[in-house]
């Protein structure tokens, strides 16, 4: 004790202390800061607390603020993409439903190990100008997508679409 400093209080001139678990808003500024990202020092700072007292207050409130968070998003997420929203149905398939987009097309031709990829090129080419005017009836509906039997992997399948 320093010269000048008020003298002690006993334990029963002490004001009880209210417990700061009981300010609801509390909590809910504590689960939404732990939401954000905000650490947990950085929040006792701000509630003018000990970072005890923030753990041994808020345990609940700091273990699922971030899970709550993105709950709710995923929720508005969901919603969205239900609703017809493109962007949100190709973000839900890419993240959650396994989907990968696909910025390449591979060609499988029996013998395309041992081709160049100059050679594939010309191969790929060579089969779509061949089929081009099946590619214009199978745009309009009128050919049968079905193959008579299954494709193997690495299988030619040129013919295996047919026109009606």
């Amino acid at each position: 004790m320093l010269p000048g400093d008020p003298p002690a209080k006993s334990g029963k001139d002490r004001k009880p202390r209210t417990k700061v678990s009981d300010d609801a808003s509390l909590g809910k500024l504590v689960q939404m800061m732990t939401a954000c990202g905000v650490a947990q020092v950085k929040q006792a700072s701000i509630l003018s607390i000990s970072l005890n007292t923030l753990l041994n207050n808020f345990p609940s409130e700091l273990k699922h603020g971030a899970i709550s968070a993105n709950m709710q998003v995923a929720q508005a997420l969901f919603s969205k993409a239900l609703e017809g929203d493109v962007r949100a149905q190709i973000f839900w398939l890419e993240s959650k439903g396994g989907f990968q987009k696909v910025d390449k097309l591979e060609l499988a031709v029996n013998g395309a190990d041992n081709m160049s990829p100059t050679e594939k090129g010309q191969r790929l080419a060579s089969i779509l100008l061949e089929n081009k005017a099946l590619m214009e009836k199978f745009k309009e509906g009128q050919a049968n997508q079905t193959p008579a039997e299954p494709v193997e992997p690495g299988e030619d399948i040129s013919g295996a679409i047919t026109v009606n």
